[in-house]
């Protein structure tokens, strides 16, 4: 449960909360602590203190997360920290640093983890984050972090004469289990009505890492360029983009794997009754030598195409209004290693035929599809065919909306049946004034299977509930 009140131009945060102050400092890591952020005129002030993980036992199975891959339980050391967040200027132009720092208690645990070690860590990171707007419809973006990384307090001090020592010592501890990263990007673009273009670089270490993220692709090194274009009256929409990235920035891998992609998009609306859209994109990933030769047995060479075809037809008037809509796509995995094609290479169509009525005057919305999965690979062919129906209705004077959608499928592998899956959702939203609002969802999934190749037979529920209170 969390707050996050705002008066003027001060906001709080209490409880369970979240915030995205750096992309490579404290990006949405839930923390259960306090915060505050202050703005005024010019000047960006924010400090937060909370606990971003919780002690937990290795013995205790009430609260342990297992890992898929390991099938161990996972323990952890309670986990503290703090930032701050200073920053200058107006919505064209600012600049913010952030200082985020994060420790863990060794004493939080009883007994020290055994199946799967896990060691008490620190980190320290400074991050710095620019916007710069100038002649009418340009702009700069740039956003970069160092991380101080100790993967283990418990081991033993540096001597300050080491290099990691002179950049470490005023923030943490160094010691031989400490590691300085770096990470950032930068963009550059401009914006017009009908017009736009950017390009963008990003540059992310191996390993790095912030107690205040959750994950993030690190070894990468990747340069964008994205155009695009609409017409004026709004009837023609093109935009794409081409970038290359490649890994093995240290460089320390027996390989490096250099991946190419493309993309575009053209969207179609002569008029308020039809449209379409069109999408395609293209991802090409190869490898090359990096410490040793590849053997081609084991070289990676793969590209992957996929095509979206989507139509509509809008019907009616403002009282009453339907949309039929059809959407085909296509995705292929073309492995070009001569010794693993036949083993990886696949081909994903799908087909979905809608149907949308809305009615005004009854404040009720109707839906309907009809739908075909088809996959294609080599350990055989699956197949889903199903339907999907729903309504909605505004009730309680327009304060409460309903909506209830079913969705039913048949599963075949290589043209035997193999079970249904059916799944059920009932979406309730209730607004007592502007003020109040409250939340009631709820999803019943079920899948029977009579093989297991499509998927496992299992149910599961999920319902939430939610009170909104805005100030």
């Amino acid at each position: 449960f969390g707050l996050s009140p705002t008066y003027k131009k001060f906001q709080a945060h209490l409880g369970y909360r979240s915030l995205s102050w750096s992309r490579y400092t404290l990006n949405n890591h839930m923390f259960l602590g306090a915060a505050a952020e202050y703005q005024p005129g010019r000047w960006r002030f924010g400090a937060m203190y909370g606990r971003f993980l919780k002690a937990v036992e290795e013995g205790d199975s009430n609260q342990q997360v297992f890992n898929r891959v390991s099938q161990f339980p996972y323990a952890a050391f309670d986990r503290w920290g703090y930032a701050f967040k200073l920053g200058y200027g107006g919505p064209k132009r600012y600049a913010e640093l952030v200082y985020f720092k994060a420790k863990d208690n060794p004493a939080s645990l009883l007994q020290q983890p055994e199946i799967q070690p896990v060691s008490p860590g620190e980190n320290a990171a400074l991050g710095l984050k620019v916007h710069l707007a100038f002649l009418k419809h340009f702009y700069f973006d740039a956003d970069g972090a160092i991380s101080a990384v100790t993967r283990d307090t418990r081991a033993d001090s540096l001597e300050t004469g080491e290099a990691i020592a002179q950049y470490t010592r005023f923030i943490l501890t160094p010691r031989l289990s400490t590691a300085a990263y770096s990470a950032g990007d930068m963009a550059a673009g401009f914006r017009r009505k009908t017009l736009g273009a950017e390009l963008k670089f990003t540059r992310i270490m191996p390993d790095y890492r912030s107690f205040g993220m959750y994950y993030i692709q690190t070894d990468v090194q990747r340069i964008t360029f994205s155009p695009s274009w609409y017409s004026r009256k709004g009837t023609i929409m093109i935009n794409g983009s081409l970038g290359e990235e490649h890994d093995n920035l240290a460089p320390r891998k027996l390989a490096e794997t250099k991946r190419r992609f493309g993309s575009a998009m053209l969207a179609l609306r002569p008029s308020n009754r039809f449209g379409a859209s069109f999408q395609y994109a293209n991802f090409g990933t190869s490898q090359r030598p990096g410490l040793r030769s590849i053997s081609d047995t084991v070289r990676l060479d793969q590209v992957t195409e996929s095509i979206l075809v989507s139509p509509y037809l809008n019907i009616g008037g403002e009282k009453r209004s339907s949309t039929l809509s059809y959407m085909y796509s296509n995705q292929t995995l073309n492995d070009r290693n001569k010794v693993n094609a036949n083993n990886f290479s696949m081909t994903v169509v799908n087909h979905a035929l809608a149907w949308a009525l809305g009615n005004a005057a009854s404040n009720l919305n109707l839906d309907f599809s009809v739908f075909v999965t088809e996959s294609d690979q080599p350990q055989g062919k699956t197949t889903a065919r199903g339907l999907s129906a729903g309504f909605g209705k505004l009730l309680l004077e327009k304060k409460l909306n309903s909506n209830f959608n079913g969705t039913f499928s048949t599963n075949t592998y290589n043209g035997t049946s193999d079970g249904s899956t059916v799944q059920i959702r009932w979406n309730n939203q209730m607004r007592f004034n502007k003020h109040h609002g409250l939340s009631a969802n709820f999803t019943l999934t079920a899948n029977q299977s009579k093989s297991n190749a499509v998927a496992r037979s299992f149910q599961e529920y999920l319902a939430t509930l939610m009170y909104q209170y805005n100030f």
